[in-house]
């Protein structure tokens, strides 16, 4: 029943202020007319808005969302790549330089999002959702820590020159003072952003994203899998543990999940849905024209302490606006569903490798404009149409063919861990 009027009872049911589902007798929902009673103006109003908004018999996602949700993912992990090559003398367009962390916020909603759906429909037990994260997550974390060490180990032999200059930032010096061996340890258990610690294997500075997103998976995983003192204890015990860094971006991970609760159950009317996706659109460009995201930035907490939650005010409004955005989509789905369709296989082969193209690109890109340099094709402060083709070509075309051996093999990584899973349970059952 997507378009289907609700029937009284059930949009009784379903009300959800208190005072509007009093008894009948004393109540402003019904008016005398004609010896019998019918809704008052002011439940009409209501019981259309539920006609128009919200449906009873709500689906899982369908493929047109679906395909959406993957040419986001894909243009956020290229925006990101895009954000890092810029400084690698690539002709990246400067403006780039300013939207990393806005594509990393993306991506928290989206994970949400996602994850949400999942929870819902495909993990049933707290097992099923434990192997299918971990399955997620080190089929790439795995090879993208041993590509860095590998790429670093090379390219700092190829131009000392070039990696020298990477490691002089403040978050990266911080980073140098863990011994490589300890940083790659942190980052393989998902421990790399605890409390004060805020460390990356070599080059790959976008991992810090992963002990935040692995933090959050546990915490959503309790909270929905555990009842009783069991879930307060699990989920306050991670919190605790974790550190107030993490829990500060938290909500923009929950704007996700709150996003797929409301998207699957309601129903937006083709111009609300284009009025909340150009608004969103046109609010992100004013909020960073405007200078007003770089103010907020500047008043957050301390970058050296805080790392990349210190820009968690802007964060705040980035994660709402896109999930208007996402919302609105619900509105044009049906226009947008031939365009997808067409290139329905692009976008799913690509977006296949938008995780990959996430954790490989940065240790790839400081390789080839290290190789680009040891041919003298390029310098480390120069630009040339060489160094562009080498690094981009070079870093897109590794990402692809590394992704074919481990991201999509994800299934593979599942069936193992499903193994060792039944194997830990036997040992235990025979114990």
């Amino acid at each position: 029943m997507s378009r289907a009027r609700l029937s009284y009872q059930h949009f009784m049911r379903r009300l959800p202020s208190r005072s509007f589902r009093r008894p009948v007798a004393g109540s402003d929902r019904f008016v005398r007319h004609g010896g019998r009673f019918v809704l008052s103006s002011r439940s009409k109003i209501k019981y259309h808005l539920c006609c128009v908004f919200f449906r009873r018999d709500y689906k899982s996602m369908n493929r047109t969302t679906s395909l959406f949700l993957d040419l986001v993912r894909l243009l956020a992990a290229l925006v990101v790549l895009l954000h890092h090559a810029a400084f690698h003398g690539t002709y990246i367009p400067g403006a780039f330089i300013r939207t990393g962390t806005d594509a990393v916020m993306v991506f928290f909603v989206l994970s949400g999002f996602v994850i949400s759906y999942s929870a819902e429909t495909k993990d049933k037990t707290g097992k099923d959702f434990t192997i299918s994260r971990l399955a997620r997550l080190l089929s790439v974390v795995i090879p993208a820590i041993f590509l860095t060490i590998v790429a670093d180990i090379i390219g700092s032999r190829l131009s000392p020159e070039l990696y020298a200059r990477h490691f002089s930032d403040i978050a990266t010096l911080n980073d140098m003072q863990w011994p490589p061996l300890t940083r790659s340890l942190l980052s393989l258990t998902f421990t790399n952003e605890i409390w004060w610690i805020n460390v990356w294997p070599g080059t790959n500075s976008p991992f810090w994203s992963m002990g935040y997103e692995a933090a959050y998976y546990f915490i959503f995983g309790a909270a929905t899998y555990l009842t009783g003192w069991q879930r307060y204890l699990v989920c306050g015990t991670a919190a605790a543990v974790i550190g107030p860094k993490i829990i500060l971006l938290f909500p923009v991970w929950l704007i996700g999940v709150t996003t797929w609760q409301i998207y699957k159950r309601i129903e937006i009317p083709r111009l609300i849905g284009a009025l909340l996706i150009t608004g969103a659109g046109t609010t992100y460009v004013v909020f960073v024209l405007s200078g007003l995201r770089d103010y907020l930035n500047t008043r957050g907490p301390s970058l050296e302490e805080f790392g990349f939650s210190a820009f968690f005010l802007s964060d705040y409004i980035i994660g709402m606006l896109f999930s208007c955005a996402l919302i609105g989509f619900k509105g044009i789905e049906t226009d947008a569903k031939a365009i997808l369709d067409k290139f329905a296989f692009p976008i799913r082969h690509i977006a296949g490798c938008s995780f990959s193209m996430y954790l490989y690109h940065y240790p790839l890109i400081y390789f080839f404009h290290a190789l680009a340099i040891s041919l003298h094709i390029s310098s480390p402060e120069s630009r040339s149409p060489f160094n562009a083709f080498v690094v981009m070509g070079g870093t897109l075309s590794s990402i692809w063919l590394l992704s074919l051996f481990t991201e999509q093999k994800k299934a593979t990584a599942r069936r193992l861990l499903e193994f060792l899973f039944a194997s830990k349970r036997t040992k235990n059952l025979n114990a």
